[in-house]
């Protein structure tokens, strides 16, 4: 099977979640607190994913992820080596809480190793500028890419 015949999905979690998702919520104003890329097939013990974790920081994960609780968008035109390639490099660093939160004059990604989920999958996926992405925006984006997008 090629690369590019490998499912890629962001997912949206918009379960109720932490009071931390919650508060993100209010302050980005939007439906989602945080963000994952899916890579592959599901395996019997869950889906492949990527994302920012806010205690263990850049992670890799096997996990389900319940339609009740996130907003899933497949990609259609996305290699799966390019997410890896992404984030394998910068498994184990920390989240950006502040960022998440959205506080003025914070330090990001690159700069600090430091990312929030919208904005590690962002740069993952190629998008310039990935921290000004907020779960919700990030979403925004990908569903007006979708439902635009050439056939």
């Amino acid at each position: 099977m090629s690369d590019k015949a490998v499912m890629v999905k962001v997912a949206f979690f918009k379960g109720k979640g932490t009071l931390f998702d919650r508060i993100v919520r209010f302050i980005t104003r939007s439906r989602y607190s945080r963000v994952a890329v899916i890579v592959g097939h599901p395996l019997a013990s869950g889906w492949v994913s990527y994302s920012v974790d806010r205690t263990k920081g850049v992670n890799r994960l096997i996990s389900y992820f319940d339609a009740g609780e996130w907003d899933i968008i497949e990609l259609d035109d996305t290699s799966k080596r390019s997410i890896e390639i992404w984030f394998k490099p910068r498994i184990g660093m920390p989240p950006n809480l502040l960022l998440e939160l959205r506080l003025p004059f914070v330090p990001h990604g690159e700069d600090i190793g430091r990312y929030t989920s919208a904005e590690a999958v962002a740069a993952a996926l190629g998008f310039p500028c990935p921290e000004h992405f907020t779960p919700g925006k990030l979403y925004s984006q990908l569903s007006w890419d979708y439902v635009y997008s050439a056939p």
